[in-house]
């Protein structure tokens, strides 16, 4: 698995094959779901303002990393993706 991230940052993240349809076949993609952050570009995200950062919010800035950090031109890079969280209630 390939893939660029900016230095001295850390995730929680777990290595998935995802089953991809290109029409003729469905061949396995490898991909990496972020489960949840703890530095990014030598930022903690666990504190915000002296204050713990809830995982909601958490959650709302590692979609923006998602967002910024994928590269769809580069095919040798494996995609990031947020792995869904549910609620326990």
């Amino acid at each position: 698995f390939r893939n660029e991230l900016p230095p001295y940052t850390l995730l929680l993240t777990e290595r998935v094959q995802e089953q991809f349809n290109d029409s003729r076949h469905n061949r396995p993609q490898p991909a990496i779901y972020i489960i949840d952050a703890y530095f990014i570009a030598n930022e903690n995200i666990l504190f915000q303002n002296e204050r713990p950062m809830v995982f909601v919010d958490r959650y709302l800035l590692l979609k923006l990393f998602e967002k910024a950090i994928n590269k769809p031109a580069r095919g040798d890079l494996v995609p990031i993706r947020i792995s869904e969280q549910l609620r326990l209630e």
